[in-house]
């Protein structure tokens, strides 16, 4: 904004000096006109484009910052919290390990409409397979927690770990409506964050003992880049 302004503030003031009924324009001026015409609405529209990319990538670090310290609470229940885990050729925005299971966990934004029902701006669907927002319908996300739960799965499997891996999908800001039956056969766990939104990793039931999530977390740990001293 700071780089665009001072040249409209010119254009603005250069329309209120010329004196348009003696300006005669021939061809050569026209197609210079034209052409910063052209220009500018080029680098207007590449303007807008890498600023609304800007707030997708803000909005997105926003939400796994969030997610990420409504996880961390999980520790005092005996959980275990890994971030940003590099996998192959992609990262997986959380890992839980938890005495119940091993959660992969995806956090996504999304922005909520301005255009929607008083009441209905901040829900969203989940039938088990697709994400249905107030003015759109997302099945990509619920699918790309499923695909690096798989990942994870097997790179344990490889590590000599057989222990369930679950899909979880956190939408920060939403609140999710979805049935009993919905939330207890889905493959993928779509939770909000918020306040104990996440506390059903943390149920009493131990499929995986205290000496194994330290085996496991460290066994992924090992994946990070090292950093030299």
């Amino acid at each position: 904004m700071m780089v665009t302004s001072l040249p409209l503030m010119f254009m603005i003031w250069l329309t209120f000096r010329v004196r348009w009924q003696e300006v005669q324009v021939s061809w050569v001026e026209a197609m210079f006109l034209v052409g910063a015409l052209v220009l500018f609405g080029w680098g207007l529209t590449t303007y807008i484009r890498h600023y609304r990319a800007r707030e997708r990538v803000r909005d997105g670090w926003t939400a796994e910052q969030v997610t990420g310290l409504q996880l961390n609470r999980l520790m005092v229940h005996g959980c275990l919290v890994l971030h940003d885990l590099p996998a192959d050729g992609f990262n997986i925005d959380h890992v839980v390990v938890a005495p119940r299971g091993v959660y992969a966990v995806e956090t996504k934004s999304f922005r909520k409409p301005q255009q929607a029902v008083e009441g209905e701006n901040y829900r969203v669907s989940f039938d088990g397979r697709a994400l249905r927002f107030p003015d759109f319908v997302e099945a990509g996300a619920p699918a790309q927690a499923e695909r690096y739960a798989g990942w994870l799965d097997r790179a344990l499997r490889d590590a000599g770990f057989d222990v369930p891996v679950i899909p979880a999908l956190a939408l920060p800001g939403w609140l999710i409506d979805q049935a009993e039956e919905t939330w207890r056969s889905a493959k993928v766990k779509v939770f909000s964050p918020m306040g104990n939104g996440a506390s059903f990793m943390a149920k009493n039931i131990v499929r995986i003992d205290a000496a194994q999530r330290s085996a496991i977390a460290q066994a992924l740990a090992l994946r990070f880049p090292k950093i030299e001293g």
